[in-house]
């Protein structure tokens, strides 16, 4: 039965010849992106914030572990925890932060695994609520954001399997990082200016976007799903030359031959085990 999480899904979707480099031979390219490590910093400095622990530690903690330079991982530093202070933890009972799960589906006959993370759920008097914090450029447009992605809605499956009992409702939280550094501004000036503009129009940079999904919606989530998981099972693996030209792939180096990935001081994974025990 293959194991699959959402991001796997979407990075194989994009370009399957990049899925295959990184999720079937191990490879990370030599230095983290940044948008990578950015998100992954607010990400866990507002897990720390929604448990009570130190935000800053945590953020930063997040940062340190990264391969950037120690000048980049200021810069990080400068960007993320303004945003990370300035968001609220939305009121009910936590019941879970960054809460694994991992659920066996049958998808009109495509058997998988579908392992995931819930950023933060909240029992509230009538409901559970399923918060997913994104890190975003800039706040999108969220008609178009709850019309295209499907994320939420099989999140709201998996929740649904997870507490059945319970009516579920989803919500994203954008956290957008859209200012930018000006010239010659060191990182401890840009978090300074930074924090004055989120203070100044938080409403800009943090929005909830609550999502409505309905069975039928969550069911055509699921039936993508499963077409995709189906595919990379019959190995139909191939480049998506559109994905090269959308934006600079850190696989470009390997993607003909993956032979001489060490030595262009690609990191090696452990590989990923696909099969697993009924």
């Amino acid at each position: 039965m293959l194991k699959v999480s959402y991001s796997e899904l979407t990075e194989f979707a994009q370009c399957r010849r990049r899925w295959e480099l990184r999720y079937r031979e191990g490879w990370l390219p030599p230095e983290d992106p940044e948008p990578l490590v950015l998100g992954q910093a607010v990400h866990a400095g507002l897990a720390a914030k929604a448990k009570g622990d130190d935000v800053e530690l945590a953020t930063v903690q997040a940062i340190t572990e990264s391969t950037l330079s120690p000048e980049r991982r200021r810069w990080i530093a400068a960007k993320a925890l303004p945003l990370v202070e300035a968001a609220e933890i939305p009121e009910g009972e936590i019941l879970g932060v960054e809460h694994r799960f991992g659920l066996k589906w049958d998808v009109d006959g495509v058997r998988f695994q579908f392992v995931g993370v819930f950023d933060l759920v909240l029992k509230r008097d009538d409901h559970i609520l399923v918060l997913d914090w994104k890190t975003v450029s800039r706040v999108p447009n969220c008609d178009r954001m709850r019309e295209l992605d499907d994320q939420l809605a099989v999140y709201q499956a998996a929740a649904m399997d997870l507490w059945p009992n319970e009516e579920i409702r989803t919500a994203w939280v954008a956290l957008s990082t859209s200012l930018r550094g000006r010239k010659s501004e060191s990182p401890v000036q840009f978090r300074r200016r930074w924090e004055e503009e989120i203070r100044k129009n938080k409403e800009k940079y943090i929005v909830q976007f609550p999502v409505v999904l309905t069975e039928d919606r969550v069911r055509r989530a699921l039936e993508r799903v499963a077409v995709l998981v189906q595919e990379i099972e019959e190995g139909r693996i191939y480049r998506n030359p559109g994905a090269c030209s959308a934006w600079p792939c850190p696989y470009e180096l390997i993607c003909d031959d993956s032979s001489r990935a060490e030595a262009l001081g690609f990191r090696k994974l452990e590989r990923r085990r696909d099969g697993l025990e009924n």
